[in-house]
């Protein structure tokens, strides 16, 4: 076998050609798709990482709003339980002195009533008093002896000042 240049110079061509063909028709496209759809995946990828990123801050957010208002809503409690407190001493303190004036204005009519009750009783016993009185008398003393005792009574009534 003889090794002919021009055969092995034509097969270098025709090698070249179709390196030439096929870099220009294949090679130089596929790569050009390849890099396009690595750069599509670089994106994507950084854009999910963007996402991450941003979904963790807003949890981040999520979690310091929610304890603000827990807060919030805890201080609120708070303050209408002292709301509520001051209001039940203040209508416990107003009841408290309602009931001190009524048991006071109770107490002023019953007095006032005691007072008109022991004003008939003396007067029913000045009248009982009278009528005992006047009983033993009439039984015991005579005429004249009734008489020295009305006039001795009626002397020391003229002395009473009212």
């Amino acid at each position: 076998m003889e090794i002919k240049i021009d055969q092995i110079l034509l097969q270098v061509v025709n090698f070249g050609l179709l390196l030439f063909v096929l870099t220009k028709v294949l090679y130089k496209p596929i790569t050009k798709v390849l890099e396009e759809r690595t750069k599509k995946i670089k994106e994507g990828l950084e854009a999910a990482e963007k996402n991450i990123a941003e979904k963790e801050k807003i949890e981040d957010l999520k979690k310091k709003e929610l304890f603000n208002a827990q807060k919030q809503a805890t201080e609120i409690i708070q303050e209408e339980r002292k709301k509520a407190t001051k209001q039940g001493q203040e209508i416990i303190e107003k009841a408290r002195l309602e009931a001190k004036i009524a048991t006071e204005r109770e107490q002023k009519l019953l007095f006032e009533r005691l007072k008109e009750e022991e004003k008939r009783l003396k007067s029913e016993v000045a009248k009982i008093a009278t009528l005992t009185a006047q009983k033993i008398i009439t039984k015991t003393l005579g005429e004249s002896d009734q008489r020295k005792l009305i006039k001795k009574q009626i002397t020391s009534l003229g002395k009473i000042k009212i």
